[in-house]
């Protein structure tokens, strides 16, 4: 019965949310202050993790294709894993930790101190003012991320195959074009657009969610963690399955 309770309670929330959706436009300066705070907040921990990602893959794929393909399938294997796979995944964990724990503490704190009350005594809409512009800002900042820390992991890939394996750079650069498909970096993009709508619908979730005090604040946090991860894992496999399925 809580599991039901919970998704009745999801439902109802996203339902509120989406009422909202046709007056968008006219929180576009805090969907934009948002995205900017997101972005800027987020994008050195995706560009170092990513890189030093793409650095372990190309040396990884080294090591087990040693003797069995040429070096030029270095940067076709990075490319791959990060276009397909671990782009968006890596980027939507780090973000799912990050960001869904500050909307959950933000929104909380404003709960918890009444000011979500004050915002409706004044006939003030805060799913509106207050949660859309913050899911709107997770669904454009994510993608932009993952673009961002994809290009990191090809270079940081690039450092490894020029300083560790000793392979040209134009014979990485030539890998990471081999084999190239459109729809790779099509999936990447939707897949990290669906995790960023996770991150936002999570964080803010949990964060009306809040009540009593501080304690439920950090209780409310680390839940809107834990939920954000585990259905960015969830969707992953059900966006790979669904955009790579018939190539």
């Amino acid at each position: 019965m809580k599991a039901l309770s919970y998704v009745g309670e999801l439902t109802l929330f996203i339902w509120e949310v989406l009422k909202r959706l046709p007056r968008v436009f006219s929180v576009i300066p805090s969907i934009i202050s948002e995205v900017w705070k997101l972005g800027v907040g987020s994008l050195s921990i995706i560009l170092i993790t990513l890189f030093f990602g793409g650095f372990a893959t190309a040396y990884q794929a080294a090591f087990q294709g040693r003797g069995y393909f040429p070096e030029v399938y270095i940067g076709m294997a990075v490319a791959k894993a990060f276009l397909i796979m671990l782009g968006p995944l890596l980027t939507g964990l780090l973000l799912a930790g990050k960001v869904t724990s500050a909307l959950a503490a933000e929104i909380g704190s404003m709960k918890v101190t009444e000011q979500i009350d004050a915002l409706e005594t004044l006939a003030i809409d805060p799913y509106h003012y207050i949660i859309l512009p913050r899911i709107m800002a997770t669904l454009i900042a994510t993608p932009i991320l993952t673009m961002v820390g994809e290009v990191s992991a090809m270079i940081g890939g690039g450092v490894c195959a020029a300083t560790l394996l000793h392979i040209k750079l134009i014979n990485y650069i030539e890998g990471l074009r081999f084999n190239f498909l459109p729809i790779e970096f099509a999936g990447s993009l939707v897949k990290s657009a669906v995790f960023g709508v996770i991150i936002g619908i999570i964080g803010t979730f949990y964060g009306m969610k809040a009540m009593g005090g501080a304690e439920s604040v950090g209780k409310c946090a680390t839940q809107s963690v834990v939920a954000a991860s585990v259905l960015v894992l969830l969707f992953d496999n059900v966006v790979g399955v669904l955009m790579f399925n018939y190539l």
